[in-house]
């Protein structure tokens, strides 16, 4: 038992982890962000002058031209079934609310398509009601392959639209609806799929682009790499980079390593944080080298998705590992409660004791670590207790770690306890 019946606080966790390698992990050690790029090493090389940024190039969207039916329908019968969908008052799947009800506007749709040929549907991509444009658009998407053109327009279509999607009710823009579309239909024609580039290169409408060229990379449309490449270099906005590096990941995951540690110098810490998640999928002893620099970085997730990474890449090696041994937990709290926060915490740990077994292939043992917690679930006062280690820079890192762990504030039912108190023992061993 971790505390006595007379402590009013919570002892919080119990760890026990076992590893085989060393330390350094003092990227924990604080909550403060910074824009400064990670410090320089003494013996790494400067960079090398940073060569003009090429443009963004964007390319205008065809412009939008809307009519009434009377301008694109010729047939009165099919005119009067659109006419009727017109006067819906949004799109709705066929079956919606909790229940699963038929829809209403549902069967006004299918009518249109019923009746309707293709070049007449075509026609009604430039309809005038955004409920028609998108009941067509999200049909014509895989069903019309040879509507790609006509698709391009909408891209830049900012109409409003209600939709109810089973339960999930909404307002989006046109643009966004056929984006969503093409994004996560099964199959979409290389002429439709290709839009996605196009999107992408729109200009005024960052935020669209940028999902656009997430969806490119999913289908893995030709070109998506190479106009990443390109918004990495260009850096048109920090959120930009991060898409794209995101975009690199999914379409090349291991053929743009070179563009991924060029970016680990980004000023913006989302940037490295992009750049570190893309790294996990590269290999070799120099990328090993370039994360572990960003494992001291002055941004705290920065520092924490370095530790993910590096120790991602590093798993295959031989050698001691660290495994969370026991989890205990009192008071408010549970082991259950803690142990998704554990799991990230102990990779951090697992950094601490590896960097040093590099130094000390010898390094074993475990490590018992004692912290409180305050009610918002910020860690105080970390100190040791057992330990078989005895490395100053492990213990040193574990502490330091330790100071910026971060927990859930005290439960509903633990109402007038201020703090609660925890502990960690972890083991590092074969």
């Amino acid at each position: 038992m971790l505390l006595s019946s007379r402590t009013k606080a919570r002892w919080c966790a119990l760890v026990v982890l076992a590893v085989g390698a060393g330390c350094g992990n003092a990227h924990e050690r604080g909550t403060a962000t910074t824009d400064a790029p990670p410090t320089r090493s003494a013996d790494e090389p400067p960079d090398e002058p940073e060569p003009p940024r090429p443009p963004l190039v964007t390319v205008p969207l065809p412009p939008l031209r809307l009519a009434p039916t009377g301008k694109l329908v010729a047939r009165s019968d099919l005119a009067a079934k659109v006419d009727a969908l017109a006067a819906a008052s949004g799109i709705e799947s066929s079956h919606i609310g909790a229940a699963g009800a038929p829809s209403k506007v549902w069967p006004l749709w299918d009518a249109v398509l019923g009746a309707a040929k293709p070049e007449e549907l075509v026609a009604l991509l430039g309809h005038e009601s955004p409920v028609v444009r998108g009941y067509v658009a999200r049909h014509a998407v895989t069903a019309l392959p040879d509507a790609a053109q006509e698709l391009l327009p909408l891209f830049g279509d900012g109409a409003q639209v209600a939709t109810v999607e089973g339960c999930s009710v909404g307002t989006t823009t046109l643009a966004s609806l056929v984006l969503e579309a093409i994004c996560y239909a099964n199959g979409p024609s290389a002429g439709v799929s290709a839009l996605l580039l196009r999107a992408a290169e729109m200009p005024g409408t960052p935020e669209l682009a940028q999902r656009a060229l997430g969806c490119a990379a999913r289908h893995r449309v030709a070109g998506v790499a190479a106009l990443a490449k390109r918004w990495v270099a260009s850096k048109p906005s920090p959120e930009a980079v991060v898409a794209a590096l995101a975009a690199l990941a999914s379409a090349e995951p291991e053929h743009a390593c070179e563009t991924y540690t060029a970016a680990l110098r980004d000023r913006t810490p989302a940037v490295r944080r992009a750049a570190l998640t893309a790294l996990a999928k590269c290999s070799g002893d120099e990328v090993v080298q370039k994360v572990e620099r960003l494992l001291d970085d002055p941004d705290r997730g920065v520092a924490r998705t370095a530790a993910q990474t590096w120790l991602e890449l590093t798993k295959g090696r031989p050698g001691p590992k660290l495994r969370l041994d026991h989890l205990e937990c009192g008071g408010g709290h549970s082991p259950d409660s803690i142990k998704g926060e554990m799991a990230g915490y102990t990779r951090d740990v697992a950094v601490c004791f590896h960097r040093a077994a590099q130094k000390k292939p010898s390094l074993r043992g475990s490590l018992l670590v004692k912290w409180t917690i305050d009610q918002t679930g910020l860690t105080m006062n970390p100190t040791l207790g057992d330990d078989t280690v005895g490395d100053p820079t492990v213990e040193a890192c574990i502490l330091a770690s330790a100071a910026g762990w971060k927990f859930r504030g005290m439960p509903n039912g633990a109402a007038g306890l201020a703090w609660a108190l925890a502990g960690a023992t972890f083991v590092f061993a074969d």
